[in-house]
């Protein structure tokens, strides 16, 4: 819309003073117009800028701006935002002549709805709950809403009758609540005071933010009002959307680069057998075999029948496997009913009796003691290796890049990944168990042989006893029954390299961890010693009251509403609001500033060549905490000190008139009740003239809430729980009472409390970039902190001489002034307790409602129960929680590294070096406690059966003439 100034008359007010009188037009292309006035000097979004957003009709835009004519036709339905600076004019000033200038920005608004059905994801964790969608699908697939689907001219009328100037008045507290300031009116009061404004007209005239702002507050509105109308809607029948719930699980979960390859060579090899099983049968392929020829006496048995075979194998026992099979190399041998026959041969033993060899050592090697001494020496190797290497990786960690190095093949549009640092563990594994199984296999060979040396054995322990085709979970039970006791070790070391193998390939795996650097970082705040500073002139050298006092500080202490302590303590509590930066539970902790660490931080992250954000910081700091220590007020138990009974039927007479009657008393009523004070030191009972919960005749629970007595040293916390009716009674001949009354006695419980505010050392863990504390350790001893409480509002006179005279030339004239100290323990204390008594912008007051901001978030920790409350215990520990939160808040507010001073609760430091832990998320490579544990178990059984097994029957071993490696050697 453009604005126009079409009138600029002069106006006198009642003390005869010339006013400027000035018309403006609003009008828009599609023929919306508006004319209003106003009076500069009256109106104070002329005299100090501001705006207002207002619907349709315009009536009154402010308190003191009128509409003259409006063209309703084109206008109705839409609303206007007017946002503008001061008007630069000087009114009557001869020696100027300025044209009025009015910079300011209009918007006329009209309001769409739309609704479409979409597929929502909806997040859930322990700090948020976020919604997404596709915007897009939703653009293409919104249908308008009608007019009737949801009564929308109402929701529009609650929209800008929600009190919002109230709400979001100038300068709660203040001691005349005037100062001056841009005006705002209807929802933009609220954007207005919001960070990114801070009240300030020229930044809301940037319509790139106020816009988006517009419309989100928009938004927001009509999704609460949707959210409360379908809660609240408990016999609507609605339809339940479908929908799938994923949690978040542990699992396994198979790797593709890995499970393809297994499953083809799994699949060719199931082929193979099945194609070696049908070529193997009987019909294909007859052994003629009577017996398995696995034990040495069935391989005996195979030579019965033939003597020639057992004339040419007579003193080859000694021979080696090369002249055998040299010897042998002639004969044509063929198996028939059982036996192995000579078919054709050279006629030629094999060798001389007196021809024969000396005596050598027909051992295989890998059971000689060299071999043994190297296997021994590999496995204490692996065992060695394993433990430095768990002891780095529980310490230090390993995360260089050539460590944790991932091999990524590129085959057929599939993408695997081979980690060397799964594979070589691995391989190690399979060479360890090769080797003892070579070893494994060489004695089970050798066993039945080695039974029968030295000593006659039994046919069940030697020749009929058979390992070689045994499986290998088998070997050690035959062993055992055999008394073999050296193979059955042996067998359950073969078993354990298999399980070595498997433990090997499972030991290492990779996580992004935090890496640890240490850095030095200047301290630069503490807590505050040095009292805030106040004052007011003109004073004559009187002191001030308590309320003064009190009065210089609480305006600043509140702040603009959106951006106060309060409200973020009470979004916190009520609506799990974002906690504060460096802050969490009800602790706050000494803020640091970060900006001295970044070299360390690009220096961290060149070592590690790694370009991950860092986020996460451990260090040092002060903590602090603020709780209350109550105990329970007896009086609420004794309803006659609190409470009056009202006999409306039989009311006392006062000067001949009864105090009640038809015409004053509630008429639904006999007998009600109505608070009374009894005590200066606690709530104004008296005063409590809100709210009923009357609805459709029926008449509700109420509450009422407050803390109060905020110039002792205890506050009171009372709660009040009960029923009572709508409006305010006056009695007969007492025309200044009005009376709130209950139609039941109504309950009451009470608190007093002591405030304490402890520091401690404390080890936290914050985030780099927002300040929010992710852990924390309280390291130190709590000690009071007597800081907060040492100047008590303390005043001091100041007299200036301005060696000026009065008007007569007979006395000097004096500036007078008085200066105010407090320490910040008493402006936290009274500034949180009298919050409730500082008119709408904190308190809540609706039907069944009348309670201020603290006693509100007390209500939510007790799950929004009002009987709960009414125990003193519970009371009293949701008084305390709530007190420590909110001063979290106020501790954490208003701090800026720039000022001279910081804030309210800290101050600045000469700076002190701390250290500063920087973590930085990196790909570690991690070792399994379990595989470790158990791969070093087996590699010390394993390394202990090595040993037995080369130290014991080497002379056994040395006794036997050949080797068994083949059917020759043995039938030799």
């Amino acid at each position: 819309m453009s604005l126009t100034m079409t009138g600029n008359d002069t106006y006198r007010d009642m003390f005869g003073e010339l006013l400027a009188n000035l018309t403006f037009e609003a009008s828009s292309k599609d023929g919306c117009s508006i004319v209003f006035s106003a009076i500069l000097g009256y109106n104070k979004v002329l005299s100090e800028g501001g705006g207002w957003w207002a619907p349709s009709p315009y009536r009154d835009l402010s308190s003191d701006m009128k509409t003259q004519d409006a063209s309703v036709e084109t206008c109705a339905g839409r609303s206007m935002a007017l946002v503008g600076t001061a008007l630069d004019m000087v009114v009557g000033d001869p020696y100027t002549a300025k044209t009025p200038r009015f910079d300011a920005e209009l918007l006329l608004c009209s309001s769409k709805y739309f609704s479409s059905k979409v597929d929502a994801t909806v997040a859930i964790n322990q700090t948020s709950v976020t919604v997404m969608f596709d915007v897009d699908d939703y653009y293409r697939t919104r249908r308008p809403l009608s007019e009737e689907a949801l009564n929308l001219s109402s929701i529009e009328q609650a929209f800008f009758a929600s009190g919002w100037s109230e709400k979001f008045g100038r300068n709660p507290g203040s001691l005349y609540n005037n100062a001056d300031g841009p005006w705002y009116g209807g929802p933009l009061s609220a954007i207005a005071a919001g960070h990114r404004y801070n009240e300030d007209p020229r930044k809301l005239q940037n319509l790139t933010s106020l816009l988006p702002d517009m419309k989100a507050m928009f938004q927001q509105s009509f999704g609460e009002k949707l959210l409360e109308s379908w809660t609240q809607s408990v016999d609507r029948e609605f339809a339940m959307p479908d929908a799938k719930v994923t949690v978040k699980k542990a699992r396994i979960i198979a790797s593709e680069d890995v499970g393809f390859p297994l499953a083809v060579l799994l699949l060719c090899s199931g082929l193979l057998i099945s194609g070696v099983a049908y070529l193997t049968r009987l019909e294909q392929r007859p052994l003629n075999l009577s017996q398995e020829p696995g034990k040495i006496e069935s391989t005996a048995a195979l030579i019965l029948g033939d003597p020639v075979l057992r004339e040419l194998l007579c003193n080859s026992d000694k021979l080696s496997q090369e002249t055998l099979s040299s010897g042998l190399k002639g004969c044509v041998l063929g198996v028939t009913r059982g036996q192995i026959f000579v078919m054709s041969n050279s006629d030629k033993r094999l060798i001389e009796a007196e021809q024969l060899p000396a005596i050598h050592d027909a051992r295989p090697a890998v059971v000689r003691l060299p071999v043994g001494a190297l296997l021994t020496s590999f496995l204490f190797s692996l065992l060695a290796g394993l433990a430095v290497l768990y002891r780095l990786s529980s310490s230090t960690g390993f995360y260089q890049t050539s460590v944790a190095y991932q091999l990524q093949l590129h085959i057929a549009q599939t993408t695997a990944t081979l980690a060397p640092y799964t594979i070589v563990p691995t391989f190690l594994a399979i060479g360890a168990k090769l080797w003892f199984a070579m070893v494994t296999d060489s004695v089970q060979k050798y066993q039945p042989f080695v039974a029968m040396m030295g000593r006659p054995a039994k046919l069940s322990e030697s020749i009929s006893v058979e390992y070689h085709n045994t499986p290998i979970a088998l070997v050690s039970l035959k062993a055992l029954k055999s008394s073999h006791w050296l193979l059955a070790l042996l067998g359950v070391g073969a078993f354990a390299s298999e399980a070595f193998t498997v433990s090997m390939s499972a030991l290492w795996y990779r996580e992004l961890r935090d890496t640890s650097r240490v850095a030095d970082l200047s301290r630069g705040l503490k807590i505050r010693t040095a009292p805030s500073e106040s004052g007011m002139s003109g004073r004559n050298h009187t002191l001030l009251s308590s309320n003064d006092t009190r009065g210089l500080f609480i305006p600043k202490l509140y702040d603009v509403s959106l951006q106060n302590w309060l409200y973020s303590a009470t979004t916190e509590i009520t609506q799990h609001g974002v906690t504060p930066a460096w802050s969490k539970d009800t602790w706050s902790f000494l803020p640091l500033d970060l900006s001295g660490i970044d070299n360390d931080i690009r220096y961290a992250r060149g070592a590690l060549n790694n370009n991950t954000q860092i986020r996460n910081l451990t260090l040092q700091t002060t903590g602090l905490k603020a709780s209350l220590d109550c105990h329970s007020l007896n009086y609420t138990s004794d309803p006659p000190l609190w409470l009056t009974e009202l006999d409306f039927l039989h009311s006392p007479i006062s000067n001949g008139v009864s105090l009640w009657n038809d015409t004053n008393r509630p008429l639904i009523l006999d007998l009600g009740y109505t608070l009374k004070n009894f005590s200066s030191a606690t709530l104004d009972l008296q005063s409590i003239n809100c709210c009923a919960n009357d609805s459709m005749g029926k008449i509700g629970d109420a509450v009422v809430g407050y803390w109060s007595n905020a110039y002792g040293s205890e506050l009171t916390s009372t709660w009040i729980h009960g029923r009572p009716i709508q409006g305010l009674y006056t009695p007969n001949g007492d025309s200044q009472q009005e009376l709130f009354v209950w139609q039941q006695a109504p309950q009451m419980s009470a608190v007093s409390c002591k405030p304490r505010i402890e520091a401690a050392k404390s080890l936290v863990t914050i985030d780099m970039e927002t300040g929010v504390v992710y852990d924390y350790e309280i390291i130190g001893t709590l000690r009071n902190v007597s800081e907060a409480w040492s100047w008590p509002y303390s005043q001091k006179n100041i007299t200036s001489d301005t060696t000026t005279w009065d008007d007569d030339g007979t006395y000097p004239s004096f500036e007078d002034a008085v200066r105010v100290n407090a320490s910040w323990g008493y402006l936290f204390w009274d500034a949180v307790i009298n919050s409730g008594q500082q008119g709408a912008w904190f308190r809540f007051q609706d039907p069944g409602l009348n309670v201020d901001l603290i006693s509100y978030s007390m209500l939510h920790l007790a799950n929004d129960s009002r009987e709960a409350l009414l125990d003193p215990e519970i009371l009293a520990e949701h008084a305390s929680t709530t007190f420590g939160i909110f001063f979290k808040h106020f501790a954490n507010w208003n701090i800026t590294w720039d000022a001279d001073w910081t804030g309210y609760v800290y101050e600045k430091d000469i700076p002190s070096k701390i250290d500063v832990t920087i973590s930085v998320p990196t790909d570690q490579l991690l070792m399994s406690p379990v595989a470790v544990i158990m791969s070093m178990s087996i590699l010390v059984f394993l390394i202990f059966v090595t040993i037995i097994m080369f130290t014991t029957n080497r002379h056994k071993y040395k006794a036997i003439p050949r080797d068994v490696n083949t059917l020759a050697s043995i039938l030799g």
